[in-house]
């Protein structure tokens, strides 16, 4: 998707201001089409770092878990 997204802005800057407002036979201008055109990948993107964020936060909780564990294992780890 940021591949895609980094295209389009560059085709973008090419463009005469008037050709990116202007509108297609379905009333749709470039950003609209686009847009709609990439939601699908937009929603895929979106799932996977909602699931590489739990997992994520998973194992950070296993590592705090065994630091704190460790903590207070050490010899006189509470006194």
């Amino acid at each position: 998707m940021q591949s895609e997204l980094r295209w389009f802005k560059e085709v973008e800057k090419i463009l005469r201001p008037l050709d990116v407002r202007n509108k297609n036979k379905q009333g749709k201008t470039p950003r609209e089409l686009f847009t709609e055109e990439h939601e699908k990948l937009r929603e895929a993107g979106e799932k996977w770092i909602k699931d590489t964020a739990t997992s994520c936060m998973v194992v950070a909780t296993l590592i705090a878990t065994v630091a704190l564990n460790a903590s207070f294992t050490v010899s006189d780890g509470n006194k």
